[in-house]
């Protein structure tokens, strides 16, 4: 399969110029903005989950119905034996909302994109997929690799909406969670890089068609 990123790499490179980031000044948490902007109530897919993760307490807390995939064999165990396991490539359910948290850092580039064509499928038409990432553009890289788990940079939120775009998604980006330690707020803007800390990528499935 051609790359998207090699194919059509003009196209997304102008796209992503012209993306514009919605800025969230703010100390709190990702968590606290997901928590107050988006209501997990429908079926909800996580992709790259962990056991009783954020993802899973609040679509208990907000009445949705939770479904989890993962290649790790203990999360795995654990998802199959709260019957909660879905195969996110062979399952034929649709979801209202699709999860990557935290996952970009873990995946090869051609998995991305094979994750957000499949995530396309898969959502009713009007769902989302939901993507957050460490905004690594800034101070926070410092930190990124000191996880050794963390085998690739995730890429700018102006390339996955030029991405997903691609696909057929309409997405929005935004940047939350400005660090608790103001001098890294002051440094950060210092250097003209933003401070904060995630990047959340909105995708909704256009309806038509």
């Amino acid at each position: 399969m051609v790359n998207v990123y090699q194919s059509k790499w003009t196209r997304m490179l102008t796209n992503a110029n012209a993306v514009k980031l919605k800025l969230v000044w703010s100390f709190k948490s990702k968590e606290d903005f997901i928590e107050r902007k988006y209501l997990y109530n429908g079926e909800v897919l996580d992709f790259g989950c962990n056991t009783g993760s954020f993802t899973y307490e609040k679509t208990i807390r907000d009445g949705g119905k939770y479904s989890g995939y993962d290649v790790d064999g203990d999360t795995e165990e654990w998802l199959k034996n709260n019957n909660l396991y879905v195969d996110f490539w062979t399952t034929e359910k649709k979801f209202d909302l699709i999860m990557l948290s935290n996952v970009y850092e873990h995946i090869d580039e051609a998995t991305r994109e094979s994750v957000i064509k499949r995530s396309y499928e898969l959502l009713v038409k009007g769902g989302m997929l939901l993507i957050y990432n460490v905004f690594v553009l800034n101070l926070s890289l410092l930190t990124h690799w000191q996880d050794s788990t963390h085998t690739f940079p995730p890429p700018s939120p102006r390339m996955i909406v030029g991405l997903t775009e691609f696909y057929g998604f309409r997405a929005t980006a935004f940047l939350v969670a400005l660090n608790s330690n103001p001098f890294d707020v002051i440094l950060n803007l210092c250097l003209k890089k933003y401070p904060q800390q995630t990047m959340i990528v909105e995708c909704i499935k256009e309806t038509k068609g």
